[in-house]
């Protein structure tokens, strides 16, 4: 038996988790550089403000409506959602994190599953101030389909369990084929076109070797799920990423050199600190940069570089200074940048890190500084201690005017209950 718990809303809970009079009113949060809507409120939905939608085509109507409006705030929805994982792991041995805000559980074992599905709901909720909801099923796809079901019918109290095949059946005849957890939009239209199904109960009743022919094994697996046969296992560990980038749009827009290495400078920094918290090492990276494809006025340019790291490492010194070579690789004179970042490629385990026969005794006191800092800046805030390349004035970092306070992770910023 599998569980899902999905975070209601989650950016929006996160900021009303600290602003209890937000609750019933209509909220958005705005994506990096208030770019676009990317969370929505009930309520704000209920206004007709679409997901997606550029924030300045609705901000007359937030005004007038009263819509409150947040920057997104990423290392404050970060933290809580690693509280309410580690929640979980308490209750439930096994559990795969899905996504910042979705978690698998394995519930076997588990003799009354909805009444626990309950008590978590409602511990979650007293503990970090989070309302989710919880769907119960024999397969992983059922649950995502339950859980859905969950948050679109308040009287059932957050939480709905497939226990009927009957109520199963009417449930999934409701869903559209394009609403079931892995079937994309061209999927289903090759699903429509060659065996006429447009919902998620005639997937149900399809024939899984005859899906398979035409489709591929993971469509037919999908089948097997809403057939209530478990074919999708629960991940305890993600699989080890290939890749990983970190990349920005910038507030104003750059067009000097000094700047633009200042900004990879930044997210050298970043990308090597995730890489030495997911305990990883890498034996590259590519430099990417661009200017906005939307202003005319100038012809749009994008160009990238590699850099290897040999031996691979996740040395912020050693980062920063392979990324500012890529980065000479690829700057052009007179554009105006309007994006960049760095990705880090051969990503392999620290475990597994080489040994270097003549390499520098320095290397080792290198990486040591490194942690160091991070202790440091964990304790007393992001950037307190770091590399001057870095910059101090920084007008190229993204718009975040409307960003609430990271309460969770700045002594700086704490809640002041008065």
């Amino acid at each position: 038996m599998f569980a899902l718990v999905d975070c209601n809303q989650f950016f929006v809970s996160c900021e009303r988790a600290f602003q209890p009079k937000l609750w019933g009113r209509p909220v958005i949060v705005l994506s990096n550089n208030d770019g676009c809507v990317i969370a929505r409120s009930p309520e704000a939905k209920q206004l007709g403000i679409a997901m997606g939608v550029p924030f300045f085509k609705v901000k007359t109507l937030c005004e007038t409506e009263g819509v409150t409006v947040f920057s997104s705030n990423f290392q404050l929805y970060a933290d809580l959602s690693a509280r309410i994982m580690m929640l979980l792991r308490e209750w439930v041995s096994d559990v795969e994190v899905y996504s910042i805000d979705e978690a698998f559980l394995d519930l076997t074992g588990v003799s009354d599953p909805e009444a626990f599905a309950f008590l978590i709901r409602e511990r979650i909720l007293q503990w970090v101030g989070i309302p989710v909801s919880i769907g119960i099923a024999s397969t992983k796809t059922l649950a995502k389909v339950a859980t859905q079901f969950a948050k679109d019918h308040d009287h059932y109290g957050g939480v709905f369990s497939f226990t009927d095949p009957a109520v199963e059946e009417a449930v999934l005849d409701r869903i559209s084929l394009r609403d079931v957890w892995g079937i994309g939009p061209r999927t289903a239209e090759k699903l429509q076109a060659s065996f006429g199904i447009s919902t998620a109960l005639m997937l149900r009743r399809s024939d899984p070797h005859r899906v398979r022919k035409v489709m591929n094994v993971m469509v037919q697996r999908i089948v097997y799920e809403l057939q209530g046969i478990s074919c999708l296992r629960l991940e305890d560990m993600p699989a080890p990423k290939k890749s990983m980038v970190y990349s920005r749009s910038f507030g104003e827009k750059i067009r000097d050199l000094r700047s633009l290495e200042e900004a990879i400078s930044v997210y050298a920094s970043r990308l090597a600190l995730r890489l030495r918290d997911s305990k990883q090492i890498m034996q590259g990276l590519v430099v990417f940069v661009r200017s906005s494809p939307f202003v005319t006025s100038h012809a749009f340019y994008r160009a990238s570089a590699f850099q290897s790291c040999d031996p691979p490492t996740s040395d912020t010194k050693v980062i920063i200074r392979q990324a500012l070579l890529a980065l000479r690789g690829c700057f052009k004179q007179g554009v105006l940048y309007h994006k960049a970042g760095v990705m880090a490629v051969g990503l392999q385990s620290e475990s597994n890190q080489p040994l270097v026969l003549f390499s520098a005794g320095s290397d080792k006191k290198s990486q040591a500084l490194s942690r160091v800092v991070d202790s440091i800046n964990l304790v007393h805030g992001q950037d307190r201690v770091r590399y001057a390349v870095t910059g101090v004035e920084r007008g190229w970092l993204v718009k975040s005017e409307s960003r609430s306070s990271r309460y969770t992770t700045d002594w700086g910023e704490l809640l002041v209950v008065g």
